[in-house]
This record gives structure tokens, sequence and C-alpha cells, in this order.
């Protein structure tokens, strides 16, 4: 079983009366939409298509996407939801049937740019371990497990890597990313004899047009007016374990014209978190964005983090007092 073949089994009429009162309109169920605030029903479920829509927000989807707004949750978590509802294990279900569903919910591309990355397979992540012991210790580092397995981070053990994919804006893979453990890896080469970088894609990704995060968080961003920029996706990772769903990683140190335009597109208050030895203030990408969106910076003012340590490396506390001491840049 699929979890499309679960959407489709499932009562959506059913499952959404449990939270709405719902009463029948010929093919069609009304009632008070749960998203905004009304005294005239707008909110309709369609049975027949498993679909519902609001006529007054706007707002509607598949039973999945019901699910993950009315309950607060990322779509992973959804999907796990509507599993329990209908009895069954979401161990299941296989990685690519997964993120083919995770796909269909997840928010609309807000450029229609078309991707210039070749999209790998739905199920490239299966061919890596799923290996507690090996990712422990990002989980050690403060990485909630749950964050791990949404963000399908896996262990390579040909390179004794951390991999993580990276995803566009339709949602598709089109790199995985690995982080070494070799804690010498500054000293020794790899199985191929070559040196051993730190972090290595497994695929030529080139000028990167992307932000890590991005596809994954859009819609937290786009409902908090407001992008939490970090270097890297281990940070993005960290944040989220945090509670801090808006945020997007560069994978490097700086933001380069791609990547601003796609910041400048969200429209938002835009916070850089770069890690503490970096210094933004005569970046010329820096300036740009502050053309266009409110730009500040989480930067470590007071002396919490050592040399290199990005804003969320200390814990929880260190990376909340760091972000609320943030500065607007002029």
């Amino acid at each position: 079983m699929t979890v499309g073949d679960i959407v489709a089994s499932t009562d959506i009429g059913a499952y959404i009366g449990q939270y709405v009162e719902l009463h029948p309109e010929g093919k069609e169920l009304f009632g008070l939409c749960p998203f905004h605030h009304e005294d005239t029903p707008s909110f309709s479920v369609t049975p027949e298509k498993n679909q519902w829509y609001c006529f007054g927000c706007h707002k509607g989807g598949n039973i999945l996407t019901f699910i993950a707004q009315y309950h607060k949750v990322k779509s992973a978590e959804a999907v796990k939801i509507l599993c329990d509802y209908a009895g069954v294990s979401k161990d299941s279900l296989s990685g690519a049937q997964l993120n083919a569903i995770l796909r269909s919910m997840r928010p609309k591309p807000f450029s229609t740019k078309k991707s210039t990355y070749i999209p790998l397979r739905d199920d490239v992540m299966e061919q890596y371990e799923n290996n507690p012991e090996k990712l422990k210790v990002w989980v050690d580092e403060g990485i909630h497990p749950t964050v791990l397995e949404n963000h399908q981070v896996r262990y390579d053990p040909a390179d004794n890597r951390i991999v993580y994919p990276i995803v566009d804006m339709d949602g598709r893979i089109v790199a995985v990313c690995g982080r070494t453990l070799n804690p010498n890896y500054k000293k020794e080469k790899d199985r191929r004899g070559k040196p051993i970088r730190k972090y290595s894609y497994y695929q030529h990704i080139g000028t990167m047009d992307l932000l890590y995060g991005l596809y994954e968080n859009l819609e937290y961003i786009q409902e908090k007016r407001q992008v939490i920029v970090f270097e890297g996706a281990k940070s993005v990772m960290k944040a989220e374990s945090y509670g801090y769903d808006n945020v997007v990683a560069l994978q490097t140190s700086h933001i380069n014209p791609n990547q601003a335009k796609l910041l400048i597109r969200l429209q938002c208050d835009i916070v850089m978190a770069l890690d503490s030895d970096v210094d933004l203030r005569n970046a010329p990408q820096i300036q740009l964005l502050q053309r266009y969106a409110n730009v500040y910076w989480a930067r470590n003012f007071r002396h919490l983090l050592g040399e290199k340590m990005a804003p969320v490396d200390a814990g929880k506390e260190v990376w909340e007092e760091i972000f609320a001491n943030k500065i607007k840049l002029n």
C-alpha cells in the first residue's frame, strides 16, 4: 500500500468532521473554516475528489494538507498522523513513495524559473544506511532524530560520511551532500587516494542557486514574514530542533547573486546568522538585500561562541540570546 492508496481510501469528510461541523449541500460538505474567522460557512469538502477548499482564505488541498495545517505539523508528521488514523504502519512505506507524496503537499515554487539541475531518482537516499549509531554524533550535537528523518539524513559507509539530499524548488533531489566523520580528514586521504574534504557533493552542483531548506520551510517563512539564513545544513537542522522552522542555509559563507535574488523574492525580513568569523558589513550582496528588505545580523557580539562556530552550535539558550540581540543593518 502506498501513501496515495491511504489518502484515496480514507474518508476525508469523516476525518475533517472530527474538527469542523460539516453540513451536506449536494455533493459537498460545508462548514465554518478552521483557519480564519468567519460567520458564514465558506469551507467546503468534496469527498468525491478527496479535496477541501475555503472560498474565504483560499486554502485547500487533500486530507494530508488539512492534517498538516490543522495540527500545525510538518508534512512527514502529517503522514504519520494519517497512517495512525488509517491503522497503517508508516514504516511499511518506501522512501520513494513517501517522498512523492510529501512533494505533492509542500508549497508551490514562488519562482517559475526552470531548475538548472538534473533531478536524481526519488529513492536515491535508500542506497545509504539509516544507521542510528553513526548518526548519533549529530544527535549529540543537538539535532533531534525526527529532524534527521525529515531531512532524510543517512550514513554512507563507503566514504564514512553522513549524507543528506539537496532539493530544488520543485522538491526534486538534485544532489547528495556528505560530511566526513573522519576526525583526521585534514591529514589523511580517502579510499581513492585523494585529500578528504570536510563537505563533498556527490554530484556536480556548479554555482549554487538554491537555498538549503527553502523548499521544505517556505510556508513557515511566508507565515512569519521572516527568514533566518545560516551557512550550513546542520545549522538548519539544529534550529529546527530548537523550534525555528523559518530557516535556510547558503551551504557556504557568502551569498552569491542567485541566492540573493531568492531571498529578495521572499519579500520578508532577512536575519543573517552566519558563523562567528564572518563579517557582513561590507558584503556586496548584503547591500543589495538592504535595498529590498529589512536585513538583520544575529552576530556573536557578546562572545558566546568560539571561533568559526555557528550561532546554533552552543545550544538553544545561547542561540536565543544571539537571536534576541540581532541588530538591523543600515
